[in-house]
């Protein structure tokens, strides 16, 4: 078991960590679909949702809808901000998308965004893109150690 964070996460923890930042996207259940919505099981809606949600995010042309961004605890993702800084500066990539989530120094503030409800389009992250940053993070033991 890791402990991190005052919560001792265990190795199944850390395969679905790992599963929900690649491999659902891979799944035969999702092929054909265009858009999925995750709401885990300790979530809830507080009200009855009057629209259809797939609808609206292609009508809106968004990729990727959340229900909160909080801090990480810095504990829980140590190392990442550096795997990441190493990608970006071995594929050139500029963080301009990221600017909001970085403080002052240019350093990663630990925003993260609460993925216990999500939307998204499953082309962003079977998108090459995505699965290059998500095999530097696996092959660095990402999910695993940060």
């Amino acid at each position: 078991k890791l402990f991190l964070a005052g919560h001792s996460w265990g190795l199944g923890y850390r395969h679905m960590s790992r599963f929900f930042s690649s491999g659902i996207y891979e799944h035969k259940a999702l092929e054909g679909f265009e858009y999925y919505l995750r709401l885990d099981a300790d979530s809830f809606l507080l009200e009855d949702v009057e629209e259809d949600l797939f609808r609206r995010m292609a009508r809106k042309d968004k990729v990727y809808g959340y229900m909160v961004v909080t801090q990480e605890d810095a504990s829980v993702v140590k190392g990442l901000w550096n795997a990441t800084k190493t990608y970006m500066r071995d594929k050139g990539i500029e963080p301009r998308s990221l600017q909001r989530h970085l403080n002052t120094e240019g350093e990663w503030n630990n925003n993260m965004f609460y993925t216990n409800f999500e939307i998204s389009r499953t082309d962003f992250w079977r998108g090459e893109e995505y699965q290059s940053y998500f095999r530097h993070l696996d092959e660095t033991m990402g999910i695993y150690m940060h």
